[in-house]
C-alpha cells in the first residue's frame, strides 16, 4: 500500500475523532439514500480513495457494529466496499435516468 495514503481503518479513526458522519437507509425499493454534510462527504471520498491500493479488497462498516460512530441516528444500512480488478469484466451501464431527473421541472 502507498504509505502516503491512509488505510480504511485510519480514515475511519480520523473522521470518528474529527467529525463526519453519514446516514444510510433505503429511500424506496430501488434506491439507497446516502445523506451527509460536507465532513461526511469528505469521509466517504477518503474512504473510497483508501481502498484503491489497500492490502485487502474489502472493507465494511455498520450502524450496529464496526464503524457505528460514523453513522447518523436513523441509519438502517451499512456500507461494504469491494474492490475488483479492472479486468474482472464489469460493464458500465448506460442508464441515463439521472439526466432526465435534472430536466424535470
Amino acid at each position: 500500500m502507498n504509505r502516503n495514503r491512509q488505510s480504511p481503518d485510519e480514515v475511519c479513526d480520523r473522521f470518528a475523532r474529527e467529525g463526519g458522519s453519514v446516514l444510510v437507509r433505503l429511500l424506496d425499493r430501488e434506491t439507497i439514500l446516502i445523506e451527509a454534510g460536507p465532513r461526511g462527504l469528505l469521509f466517504l471520498s477518503s474512504l473510497f480513495r483508501s481502498m484503491v491500493d489497500f492490502s485487502d479488497d474489502g472493507f465494511g462498516l455498520s450502524p450496529r457494529g464496526a464503524g457505528s460512530a460514523l453513522f447518523r441516528k436513523g441509519s438502517t444500512k451499512g456500507i461494504y466496499i469491494h474492490r475488483v480488478s479492472e479486468a474482472s469484466g464489469l460493464k458500465v451501464r448506460r442508464d441515463r435516468s439521472h439526466t432526465s431527473r435534472r430536466n424535470k421541472k
